[in-house]
């Protein structure tokens, strides 16, 4: 699952992802290099340890994202490049330029033989790219235009409102992309013609706070400004459920990857589970008390990690609702989060460094 919710260096998540495999994984906050402490097997690392950190760099990554098969890894930039490493060696296998602004939210599909990608709209409209992850080959590249009417308030924290950002791209089956951007609107697309199928309103301008959508892309969910948590699919115009939260300011949303649960993330520090099915408050987990940044569901649904603004990164088990390991970093606020989807390890970015533990 991809996720980005916002397009501040400072306020809005990165995007991570990782190898099927979960052998290494890796992410960047800031260029283009990697410092690997540890190349060993993953079985040989003492659990409760770093695995890797990386280096401080000059470019910012906004996106990431593994191949299915866990051999490339792709990063979106800031001055709207894409780079691939081979995810054993970290050597640069190829750059594409998109010419166009920050790659902010990235995937690659299903067979892993193309590269989906989402860019800023500071300057004019953020575009919907797609990649021949062979040879860089652009396929079609689809500019998100702004509705006549502007019904919301600039979004605090957009670099510019001159154009559209596209904060989440996700696949929901081998011909399908799904696009959410901070318009409000969830698009559809034809993966061949880099057309959209259908257009789905789903908040104001300048309103939905986050996006999050489920590994097959069927699931999909919104936070906006008031706090209210919606549940949208393709079939409805009309949220199939909405979460009335009791308490304003989403930062932060991950849908598991079974569906039977939502985690919210707040300003004050308040993180609470939701029971898709009942759509009942299911959990409140005890924190910090500071602010929440980002927020993930591993594969199988048993942990949550919950990063905030003074650098912490907690583990929970979500049965339990208890803590289950904790993680502080002395680089700050942690901006984005996620697990391996064998669950054993965690990557989350704070300021200008990324780090990798493999978890108790």
């Amino acid at each position: 699952m991809i996720k980005f919710h916002s397009t501040n260096s400072r306020d809005r998540n990165l995007n991570i992802n990782y190898s099927v495999a979960g052998v290494l994984l890796i992410s960047f906050l800031q260029g283009n290099n990697c410092l690997v402490d540890d190349r060993k097997p993953l079985a040989s690392i003492k659990k409760g340890s770093r695995v890797a950190s990386s280096l401080p760099h000059q470019d910012e990554v906004f996106s990431l994202a593994f191949s299915p098969d866990g051999q490339t890894i792709a990063c979106g930039q800031s001055a709207g490049v894409i780079t691939l490493w081979n995810a054993r060696t970290f050597r640069v296998i190829r750059k594409i330029k998109s010419q166009s602004e920050a790659v902010s939210t990235i995937a690659f599909s299903p067979d892993g033989k193309t590269i989906l990608g989402g860019t800023l709209g500071t300057l004019g409209p953020g575009e919907v790219m797609l990649w021949d992850r062979k040879t860089g080959k652009l396929k079609w590249r689809a500019a998100i235009e702004r509705t006549p009417s502007r019904d919301g308030p600039p979004h605090p924290h957009m670099y510019s409102v001159g154009g559209i950002s596209v904060l989440l791209v996700a696949y929901s089956s081998a011909d399908k992309l799904i696009s959410g951007s901070d318009d409000g609107y969830f698009r559809f697309w034809d993966v061949q013609k880099g057309k959209t199928t259908k257009v789905m309103k789903v908040g104001a301008e300048a309103e939905i706070w986050s996006f999050a959508a489920s590994s097959n892309g069927r699931q999909l969910a919104t936070s906006d400004r008031k706090g209210n948590i919606k549940l949208w699919n393709e079939s409805s115009p009309a949220p199939v459920r909405v979460l009335a939260s009791p308490i304003h300011l989403v930062k932060a949303i991950a849908l598991a990857p079974t569906g039977r649960f939502l985690a919210a993330g707040y300003e004050d520090g308040t993180v609470l589970l939701w029971n898709l099915t009942k759509g009942t408050l299911q959990r409140e987990l005890r924190t910090t008390g500071q602010e929440v940044t980002a927020i993930d569901i591993s594969s199988d649904g048993e942990l949550l990690a919950v990063g905030n603004s003074k650098g912490e990164v907690l583990i929970y088990r979500t049965a339990l609702g208890r803590i289950h390991q904790r993680m502080t970093e002395r680089g700050g606020e942690i901006t984005s989060i996620s697990f391996s989807p064998p669950s054993r390890t965690v990557a989350y970015a704070s300021k200008r460094t990324v780090n990798i533990w493999r978890l108790k």
